[in-house]
């Protein structure tokens, strides 16, 4: 656990990240295995009715919160609504919080089945509201207004200039990316230049 906060601390954890993504994905598809090996079906029977109410409150609630607290902080009613789509789940660290309690007698077998169930509808919904995130926005537009702050600032755009054609698509603005991108500049190009890591971002507006 402390080599995973140390390692999320760093300006360089998104190259981390990045690079992780495919080992992370694999060790996934053996957790979620694991998972419905061990999963009792009988004991999900009975608890649909609850589980559709956490899980509508989970899909609803965490949203709403996330986007009155985004609003309380001044951000646009855009950013805390997309931002609140990302959290309407619970993860599978809560199964894994349950199964444990479980094991050592804490908790009732019914409750696990009821956690494994809302995660089950939650991350599979949530999936859905994601992808089609800018569309549902716009359905709930004129009413997300009330999670906005009176007088809030636009957002600073930190996007290339779209008014600007651009010549050429560069990904990578490491040592190698930068030259190409310099020698391509000097023969008079419009170079729109691509990166995951914020860091190489910055340091290539400041290059060039």
């Amino acid at each position: 656990m402390l080599d995973g906060f140390s390692l999320a601390s760093p300006p360089f954890r998104e190259a981390i990240a990045a690079r992780l993504a495919s080992l992370r994905d694999f060790l996934l598809l053996f957790f979620f295995i694991a998972l419905g090996a061990s999963l009792d079906l009988s004991l999900l029977g009975a608890s649909v009715g609850p589980a559709i109410l956490l899980s509508l409150f989970v899909l609803i609630g965490n949203p709403l919160i996330v986007l009155t607290i985004m609003g309380a902080m001044g951000y646009r009613k855009r950013t805390g609504f997309l931002a609140g789509l990302t959290v309407a789940q619970i993860s599978e660290f809560s199964v894994n919080f349950m199964a444990t309690g479980v094991s050592i007698g804490h908790v009732a077998d019914e409750a696990l089945g009821l956690v494994t169930l809302v995660g089950l509808v939650t991350i599979a919904a949530s999936t859905y509201m994601i992808t089609f995130s800018h569309k549902l926005y716009q359905m709930f537009e004129p009413v997300l207004g009330l999670f906005e702050r009176k007088g809030t600032q636009a957002e600073p755009d930190n996007g290339p200039d779209s008014s600007v054609p651009h010549d050429v698509i560069l990904f990578g603005l490491g040592q190698y990316g930068l030259g190409i991108a310099g020698a391509l500049r000097d023969q008079g190009k419009q170079v729109l230049g691509i990166d995951f890591s914020p860091e190489a971002v910055r340091h290539a507006r400041a290059v060039f």
